[in-house]
This record gives structure tokens, C-alpha cells and sequence, in this order.
């Protein structure tokens, strides 16, 4: 009885500490479309007691732009979010959203903040807000991958498509945006410009409330979108997806390990050993891609290779249970039974000190193999027991209860 890897392993995925859209050199990304001199920045842009010393700038008059307290307010909850104090970024979104609620930058914005808290009901709602206002491509990625977190695989995988397909359409209008000349103002103010609608509908101004794009934007999308298709096991797609983020990102080895795993399951068995050793270059004290390649071999029924890639996961970190148990099995299938029942003992012993929150689903699997191996010693009583307690852990699992009869 062998868990699954790619059941658990990607909730480790790097992308999930990774802001879709607000990064962490939020006024030097590439893609920005600010266009006032460096020497504007946070600083004026945040110190600024009141929306009259922001506006009376020559800069701002030049662009006969009027500026608000809601603008102001927008700015200090970027800088909260970027000092990640995401509660009182909320508390400034929420002040500048009430001078203008269908802003799509202050929904898209607030929504990031709930996604940082893990408030995914919030921050989704946040979402869908700024795309009925308005489409961005950054707004379907952050969506995407609150619903993906929320466990909504299909409906993440719907929106990041809608994502992906938006973003083909907008790759021409991208250098468009960086050549534009004008300062964005997400507030009310745009509405109550002298001129009324004809002021609303000047291409300038219809500017004014969009969202600055990060540059990691589209590597979320394709590899969130991967995430959902491989958990839809939409293997295929999986794989299109994740070579494209791959791509976009070739030095991160997380990818070549998401692919891997992809190849692994369309039993591509050299090209996923291939990106499992590519991986490894790029981070060769990774616990996971030791643990996957090992997998890998294990399937192959290459034992001695896997128990040199599970043993390396297990030095790496004495208190991972799967390499243990791995490890364990591996010496059960070259018939070690002696050393197996070493090493299953001493990851029982860990997963009995350790909080059941984090042994979840873990020790039943332990106790199982650690079973089988009783049974091969010739100690069947110890074998009963150990299937018994798998039982009461695992009461769902069939293959407990077929091992004793």
C-alpha cells in the first residue's frame, strides 16, 4: 500500500508564497505602466497628508489629472501590502473602494490582500467585483488561484483559461501601455472630471483604473492552471501548461519537478527522469525531487536506485515520515526484511512523538507495510496488530482489512 506523491507534495508549490500581481519591487516592475520620474516612488505617493499636495505637483497638473483622498488611500494600502501588513491594507482598500465601489484596481487589490490571509471567500468576491468592472489578465490569475487554494479545481481551471486566452489577445498592447504617458488614478474622481462623460470615455482616462501587470502574471497562470488540470488529471494540458511556465521561468526547478510528475503519470518514464535530474541540478538538497525520482525508480521496480534517492530524502530531513516509509519498502522489495523492520520501527517512532496533524494519513500507511513485513519475519501476531490499529485509523481503506483476512 504506497501513498501517492503527487497527491501531497504539491501543496508545497513555491507559486503559493509568489503575489500574482503585487511583487516585491512593486514600483520597478518592467511592466508597470507609472511613468512619472523615480523621484515620485512611494514617497510621495504614500507621505502625502492630503490629496491637495499630490495634486498641485507640476507633473500632476501637466497630466490635468484631479486626484482624491480615495487616491491617497489607495496608495498607503499598497504600502501596507507591500510592509505585509494585509489587515490594514484591507482597512485603506476598503476607504478608497467607498469613494468608488466598481474600481476594478481597488477590487483587485483588496481581493490580493484576502488571498495573503488565506480569507479565499473574501478575496474571490473581492475578484469577481473588479472583473465585472473590468478585464485583467492579473485579476483571472489571482482569482485563479484563490479558487485553486480553495479547492475548486474545475472553476479554477475554467478561469485560468479565460486568463490565458485574454493575455494572447493583450501581448501587442503591452508595449502600447509602457509607452503610454499618463499617471493612474483609481477614484471617484475620474467620473466627476469637468467634461462628465466625454471626460469618462477619453482613452486616457478609461486608463486610469487599470491594474500594473507583474511579471510573473502569465507563470501564474500557466502554472496554476496546471495545478487544476493535473489534480482533473488533465495530464495533457498539465503538461502544455507547465512547459510553458517552464519556459517563462527555465532556473526554477520546481517546474521541471511539476513536469516530471506529469511525464511520470503518461508513463513517460525518460522524459520524466530527464526533468527529475533537472531539478535536482538546480536544487540537489530538495527533499522533494528526491522523493519523486526515488518514486520514479520504485515504479520501474528499480529498488537500489529508489533506496538511494529516498535514503538521501531521509538524511536531508531525519523527520519526513514518507522517506522512512519508503525506504522501508525498498528493503522489503530486495528482501531485507531485518533492515526494513529497523527502518519502519524508527518511523513509528517519530510519527508517535510527533502532533497527529501532521502525521495524517501517514501512519496508517506505516503501520500497514510495517505489517507486511511482520508477516514475512514469520511474527504474525505483531502483523494482526499492526493491521488492526491501520484499521482504526484508516476505517475506509479496504486493504487493511484484505491483508487480515
Amino acid at each position: 500500500l504506497r501513498m501517492s506523491l503527487r497527491c501531497i507534495l504539491p501543496l508545497a508549490s513555491p507559486v503559493l508564497n509568489k503575489a500574482p500581481v503585487l511583487s516585491s519591487t512593486l514600483v520597478q516592475r518592467q511592466r508597470a505602466t507609472w511613468v512619472v520620474p523615480r523621484r515620485w516612488q512611494w514617497k510621495t505617493f504614500t507621505e502625502s497628508q492630503n490629496a491637495e499636495d499630490f495634486a498641485n505637483d507640476p507633473i500632476i497638473k501637466k497630466e490635468g489629472l484631479d486626484v482624491s483622498l480615495g487616491y491617497i488611500e489607495q496608495q498607503k494600502g499598497l504600502k501596507c501590502y507591500e510592509a505585509g501588513d494585509y489587515e490594514q491594507a484591507i482597512v485603506h482598500f476598503q476607504k478608497a473602494k467607498d469613494s468608488n465601489d466598481k474600481s476594478v484596481a481597488t477590487n483587485h487589490h483588496m481581493g490580493v490582500a484576502y488571498l495573503r490571509l488565506d480569507r479565499l471567500v473574501e478575496a474571490i468576491s473581492c475578484f469577481n467585483k473588479a472583473l465585472d468592472n473590468g478585464v485583467d489578465v492579473s485579476t483571472y490569475a489571482s482569482k485563479g488561484q484563490a479558487l485553486y487554494q480553495l479547492g475548486e479545481y474545475m472553476d479554477a481551471y475554467d478561469c485560468l483559461g479565460l486568463g490565458i486566452d485574454f493575455a494572447s489577445e493583450q501581448e501587442d498592447a503591452d508595449q502600447q501601455a509602457e509607452e503610454d504617458n499618463v499617471i493612474k488614478d483609481y477614484t471617484k474622481t475620474v467620473a466627476e472630471t469637468e467634461g462628465g462623460e466625454e471626460a469618462a470615455n477619453d482613452p486616457a482616462v478609461q486608463r486610469l483604473d487599470e491594474i500594473p501587470r507583474a511579471e510573473n502574471v502569465l507563470e501564474t497562470l500557466y502554472a496554476y492552471r496546471g495545478y487544476a488540470a493535473f489534480d482533473l488529471q488533465e495530464f495533457e494540458e498539465a503538461r502544455r501548461c507547465f512547459a510553458k511556465a517552464l519556459e517563462l521561468s527555465p532556473s526554477d526547478g520546481y517546474y521541471s519537478y511539476r513536469l516530471a510528475l506529469v511525464s511520470q503519470e503518461l508513463k513517460d518514464y525518460d522524459a520524466a527522469l530527464e526533468l527529475y535530474n533537472k531539478a535536482l541540478e538546480l536544487d540537489p538538497f530538495s527533499v522533494e525531487y528526491h522523493l519523486a525520482r526515488g518514486d520514479l525508480y520504485f515504479v520501474q521496480e528499480k529498488y537500489e536506485k529508489a533506496l538511494v534517492d529516498f535514503d538521501a530524502s531521509a538524511r536531508l530531513n531525519n523527520k519526513n515520515l514518507l522517506s522512512y516509509n519508503y525506504v522501508g519498502l525498498c528493503h522489503y522489495e530486495l528482501e531485507d526484511y531485518e533492515q526494513a523492520e529497523l527502518v519502519f520501527s524508527r518511523g513509528m517512532k517519530l510519527a508517535d512523538e510527533m502532533p497527529s496533524e501532521l502525521t495524517h494519513g501517514l501512519i496508517g500507511m506505516l503501520l500497514h507495510n510495517q505489517a507486511l513485513n511482520f508477516a514475512k519475519l514469520g511474527k504474525t501476531e505483531e502483523a494482526i496488530a499492526g493491521l488492526e490499529r491501520a484499521k482504526i485509523l484508516e476505517p475506509h481503506e479496504p486493504e487493511h482489512q484484505n491483508q487480515l483476512n
